[in-house]
């Protein structure tokens, strides 16, 4: 039996959609801040975060500071 290779044009550039960003700016503040935590205090400390990250009146002061800061970054 021979092998053979299906040749695929290769997948196109599009722009990062503002949901693909929010995500994004998740993932690090989660990152920054919950690292360590276990269990229910993480799963709290990522709630917050991620809340924080989709909506900035759910934020307290140092997120949203931390938040701006990952997005100028980026």
């Amino acid at each position: 039996m021979a092998n053979w290779v299906k040749f695929r044009k290769p997948i196109s550039d599009y722009p990062m959609t503002q949901q693909q960003k929010k995500v994004k700016i998740g993932g690090k503040l989660i990152k920054e801040k919950c690292a360590g935590k276990k269990g229910s205090d993480f799963r709290r400390c990522r709630t917050e975060i991620l809340a924080c990250a989709f909506d900035d009146d759910k934020c307290d002061e140092g997120l949203k500071a931390l938040k701006q800061k990952l997005l100028e970054e980026t």
